[in-house]
């Protein structure tokens, strides 16, 4: 399977701001024509070392909203907040909550976050089909998210997967362990 790709390399959140006519300051956005997953691994594999888990083709397509929908991935590399950061979205050029099914991304050194701004927000710890230990975090804001965090080799991964049941984002993970390090295939 085939899917459309927008490009973020290096770029700082605090500096980008998405205009209107998706022209960007701060980001360096390449769109692209269409990308299966392994090509968005090598995109990631030019500016990081930690190991690149990503869901297999027939996951991403099994979590969108509808089966009509075609979805774009949004990739971004070597920020502050992630060695990479890959978010699956409806809308070409929309990074925003609207258009966001679900999102995975790895810190190397990161720390699991037992934190939440949903004072209602349910954790609950689990564990993912490779034996590691993972925080799901069930939370409400703008939308209903499920996140879910492990570490694996001393990198942070953690999937947002937005209306979705818990299943969902511990399916995503599950995906991508089972796949395994894409700089590998």
């Amino acid at each position: 399977m085939m899917f459309k790709v927008t490009s973020w390399m290096g770029y700082s959140l605090s500096v980008a701001v998405l205009a209107a006519s998706a022209a960007v300051v701060g980001i360096e956005l390449a769109i692209a024509s269409t990308f299966s997953i392994q090509s968005i691994a090598l995109q990631i594999a030019k500016k990081t070392d930690v190991p690149i888990l990503l869901p297999s083709e027939d996951t991403v397509e099994k979590y969108k909203f509808d089966s009509s929908e075609i979805i774009y991935a949004f990739v971004s590399t070597a920020s502050q907040y992630a060695d990479y950061d890959v978010t699956f979205n409806n809308t070409p050029g929309n990074v925003g909550n609207a258009a966001l099914r679900f999102s995975i991304k790895a810190k190397k050194d990161g720390n699991i976050e037992k934190t939440s701004p949903d004072p209602k927000a349910k954790f609950k710890d689990i564990q993912l089909i490779d034996g590691s230990n993972a925080l799901l975090i069930q939370q409400c804001g703008a939308a209903c998210w499920s996140r879910l965090q492990w570490k694996r080799n001393g990198v942070l991964y953690e999937v947002w997967s937005k209306a979705r049941t818990p299943e969902s984002a511990i399916a995503i993970a599950n995906s991508a362990l089972k796949t395994g390090d894409r700089r590998l295939k």
